[in-house]
């Protein structure tokens, strides 16, 4: 996947904190609703959101969340903890990962992602997982891009209603898929 010819390589990465609940819960919701809202429904924003963002910004490791700040504003993030699918603490996951629409391939998701994959490394963990949309091949060629690898069979939800948490995703009961995908620490 090609990044944007005024792709920028000077973004940074921070800790994000409660305060960061607005912009992360904008950003979110914008992502989701561009990248794959034909195949999910739409998101909505709201005071409700921010506030499932405060509390999960606010959690202690394992779970980690980062920020990538750009004049002034954020324009993507990501986090991750431990895997919740299977539950497993000895397995890593990247929980989410987003970047503001409007800053798609100019480096921001790989500035997070890498962030992401040290810190799954300096936890500890030997194998990192995440979930996407089978659907969403834009998403998959990323995460390749990035080192992932080892599609692993997709799933589908059982329930109209499942959800893996505020920084998750929901699978619907009409067929939607997911895969999963495995980064290994080498060495």
């Amino acid at each position: 996947m090609a990044l944007r010819p005024d792709m920028q390589t000077d973004f940074v990465v921070r800790d994000a904190s409660p305060d960061d609940a607005e912009a992360v819960a904008t950003i979110y919701v914008d992502s989701w609703n561009a990248g794959f809202g034909h195949l999910m429904g739409k998101k909505e924003f709201d005071s409700e959101l921010i506030e499932r963002w405060r509390a999960t910004l606010s959690g202690a490791p394992p779970a980690r969340w980062w920020v990538a700040p750009q004049d002034g504003a954020i324009h993507g993030f990501v986090g991750i903890g431990s895997c919740r699918d299977p539950a497993d603490t000895t397995l890593g996951e990247v929980d989410t990962i987003a970047v503001d629409p409007d800053h798609w391939r100019i480096g921001v998701g790989r500035v997070l992602m890498r962030r992401a994959l040290e810190y799954l490394r300096l936890d500890g963990y030997l194998e990192g997982r995440l979930w996407t949309f089978a659907e969403y091949p834009r998403a998959a060629a990323f995460y390749e891009s990035m080192g992932w690898s080892g599609f692993y069979p997709a799933r589908a939800d059982t329930s109209e209603k499942a959800h893996l948490g505020p920084g998750g995703v929901s699978w619907k009961s009409e067929g939607s898929t997911a895969r999963n995908l495995s980064v290994r620490r080498s060495g």
